[in-house]
């Protein structure tokens, strides 16, 4: 096995072990599970697009593009997400310390 197909697994690993921090029937706002399972959702996407190229089970480069635009916008969006949780989490002890 290729050092990509390694680093595919331990993403898909961590994926799975972000996701299942999720509580899915909490509230309706995201947070930082949330945010970190779309960040390493975005790293394996990456990968699987760079081990596509690497092995050429890819033919077409487009493809290949569409992955690794995809898995850019899950990084960038994981990334909205951690930011916007953590600036809800500080409001919320602001609104806790005032009392």
């Amino acid at each position: 096995m290729s050092p990509v197909a390694f680093l595919i697994l331990f993403c898909a690993a961590m994926t799975a072990i972000a996701a299942s921090r999720i509580d899915w029937g909490a509230s309706d706002e995201f947070g930082e599970p949330e945010g970190t399972t779309g960040v390493i959702l975005g790293f394996t996407i990456l990968a699987v697009s760079w081990f596509g190229l690497e092995e050429g089970w890819l033919s077409s480069r487009w493809l290949s593009l569409a992955l690794a635009l995809l898995g850019a916008v899950a990084v960038v969006l994981g990334l909205v997400v951690l930011a916007g949780g953590s600036n809800a989490d500080e409001s919320q002890d602001a609104n806790v310390l005032e009392k």
